[in-house]
């Protein structure tokens, strides 16, 4: 997914005025959450995990872990993820799986995000799951991944 394509997936998401209380979501968004916060020197913020599926007869997702900054100025436009990282599952190629993601924070400070992947394209294949921990700005590193429970 390009750049362009995924900031208007990420902010595909916005916010009416403050009396409308109207959000719009993008239909490909299947979830977005925030979990947890993070610090890199004096920048501070927040992480969100967005799924995003795709596809047309075989559906297919992707998932994102954003570093949000915190906003300096309530009046001000959302600023721009400091980082965004595409979560991808080792052994699953793109377009073979329908993904789900949840994310717990850990007292590191980092988050651990478990990503579900479910195949498209064998009936009955049994899932696999992937856990990842995202800490500083921008890093990711893959902890585990094991077969159906």
């Amino acid at each position: 997914m390009g750049v362009m394509k995924h900031a208007f997936l990420v902010f595909a998401i916005a916010v009416g005025n403050a009396f409308a209380q109207h959000v719009a979501v993008a239909p490909e968004v299947t979830s977005v959450f925030t979990v947890g916060r993070w610090q890199d020197g004096a920048a501070f913020g927040s992480y969100r995990i967005v799924v995003v599926r795709d596809g047309w007869e075989h559906v297919w997702s992707r998932v994102y872990v954003e570093w949000l900054p915190e906003p300096t100025d309530p009046e001000a436009p959302l600023p721009e993820p400091r980082s965004v990282r595409e979560l991808i599952p080792p052994d699953v190629s793109q377009g073979t799986a329908v993904l789900s993601a949840k994310a717990r924070m850990r007292k590191s400070g980092a988050i651990e995000i478990t990503v579900r992947a479910s195949s498209n394209m064998e009936l009955n294949a049994p899932s696999q799951q992937y856990v990842f921990l995202a800490g500083r700005t921008g890093s990711v590193e893959l902890l585990r991944q094991s077969g159906s429970p």
